[in-house]
């Protein structure tokens, strides 16, 4: 699932640079384009769960621990992907993959709900875990044994 999350966040990357590229005269391709991009971003950041950004994402994109907040962003996201596209087919391949990879996410979270639970719990266990080591070398009282 994680695969074919990451390949939908560089295949809508790729939409949004080639739409912005190709449509410069139009300032709403280009603001839809900007859109497609951030979206993009975001789903990758979701996806490889970085340490520094994993408690900022846990905070602030709860919808994306929940299937139907994660099914309906990526909906979202493949629908923008049908809009004026400097290659049609591209366009439409990647708004499909990134809709069925939707209905595939709804599919595992439905089957497996711990997998629901757990991924954000691992996700600031991560941080926390990173801030407490943190603290530990860095907290004046402690010093390091030599």
């Amino acid at each position: 699932m994680r695969g074919c999350n990451i390949a939908a966040a560089f295949l809508l990357a790729l939409l949004a640079c080639l739409k912005l590229e190709s449509n410069s005269d139009d300032v709403s391709s280009g603001v839809l384009s900007i859109y497609i991009f951030a979206f993009a971003l975001i789903l990758f950041v979701f996806e490889i769960h970085l340490s520094c950004s994993a408690k900022i994402i846990a905070e602030n994109l709860g919808f994306m621990y929940r299937a139907t907040g994660r099914m309906c962003f990526m909906i979202l996201l493949g629908m923008l992907c049908f809009s004026k596209s400097p290659m049609p087919g591209l366009g439409i391949f990647v708004g499909l993959w990134v809709i069925v990879t939707a209905l595939f996410n709804g599919f595992i979270f439905f089957k497996h709900p711990e997998y629901e639970r757990s991924c954000r719990i691992v996700d600031l266990q991560v941080y926390s875990s990173r801030v407490f080591t943190q603290h530990l070398t860095t907290h004046p009282l402690r010093r390091p044994s030599k």
